[in-house]
């Protein structure tokens, strides 16, 4: 079945939702799963026309159309990817290329690792694509063909610039958690500190921190290099601080936008059901207009949290 999604057609059934009974969503939040499903749908779809609407002539899909910050960039990339939207995330991977420094980095190390991590996901799309989508223009320099050559390169040098900083990363729980995430999307192994940020630190209590480092710690377990007896430690370790995030929600969400998403996506990526109790929070707080607080990153946010969640409804 076909459905309007910001003005592209979304066929549901290429997409791999799951619908087994792994995820039996019974239980976790008061009202019919169908009703849920439909705002989620709702709420991704007008999501999707905000945040088409901000990309420039977007008619004529061109790098010079996506002037975001490496954050916003990123995280819009990352939309859709998920729906496999080539036709946007092509020139908008060759958007972010763009502005990779002479030295391998994007700037900071958090935004380094977001591009990092970005810039990944892309290439893992290319590389599980049949065929290179039919794409003609000229991108920032380079077409289609050797996109995925140039995205590659720049992961590489990216990640070495990441990897020369690490005696910097180490010392902020932000720079660390947000660098352990990329190194895991570009196949990095980090045992120690991993283990590290299983420390339960009384400054690390916060939704938003949290959520980061569950982020980290589930990237860095699925590239299956833990020993039996580290895996199970961290994955104790996730589900004590998924009970304590799920404790800490009110009305649905945990005191900001931001942060909820980011919270929302952590609990996604567990594979805790207990997520989708906050589909109709965002639901009700999205604007008239499709985005959330008129916010490029908080509408990404918002709606990636929700096409994660997806799995659990569709």
């Amino acid at each position: 079945m076909d459905k309007k999604f910001g003005g592209d057609l979304f066929d549901f059934e290429q997409f791999n939702f799951a619908d087994s009974p792994e995820h039996d969503v019974s239980g976790h939040f008061d009202g019919e799963v169908v009703e849920i499903s439909e705002q989620a749908f709702v709420s991704i779809g007008k999501g999707f026309h905000w945040l088409s609407s901000q990309i420039e002539n977007k008619r004529t899909q061109k790098p010079e159309n996506f002037v975001f910050p490496v954050k916003e960039l990123s995280n819009l990339i990352l939309v859709y990817v998920f729906w496999n939207r080539s036709s946007v995330f092509f020139p908008a991977a060759a958007a972010l290329l763009n502005k990779q420094q002479p030295d391998g980095s994007f700037g900071d190390i958090k935004d380094t690792s977001r591009a990092v991590s970005c810039i990944c996901t892309v290439q893992k799309q290319l590389d599980q694509a049949s065929s290179y989508p039919q794409i003609r223009d000229s991108y920032a320099g380079f077409d289609a063909e050797n996109l995925k050559e140039k995205i590659q390169k720049s992961a590489e040098t990216a990640t070495q610039w990441l990897l020369s900083k690490k005696s910097e990363w180490t010392s902020d729980v932000y720079d660390c958690v947000y660098a352990l995430a990329a190194m895991a999307d570009a196949g990095i192994f980090e045992k120690e500190l991993s283990l590290n940020l299983c420390a339960d630190r009384p400054e690390w209590k916060h939704p938003g921190t949290t959520a980061l480092i569950l982020t980290a710690l589930q990237k860095q377990r699925e590239l299956r290099s833990f020993s039996e007896e580290e895996d199970l430690e961290i994955s104790a370790f996730i589900d004590r601080k998924a009970d304590w995030l799920i404790l800490e929600r009110k009305d649905g969400f945990w005191n900001h936008t931001a942060t909820s998403c980011l919270v929302l996506a952590a609990l996604s990526r567990i594979d805790n059901p207990a997520c989708v109790a906050s589909v109709p929070w965002l639901y009700l707080i999205q604007e008239k207009n499709g985005s959330f607080e008129n916010d490029l990153n908080k509408t990404c946010l918002a709606v990636l949290a929700e096409s994660y969640m997806s799995k659990f409804l569709y």
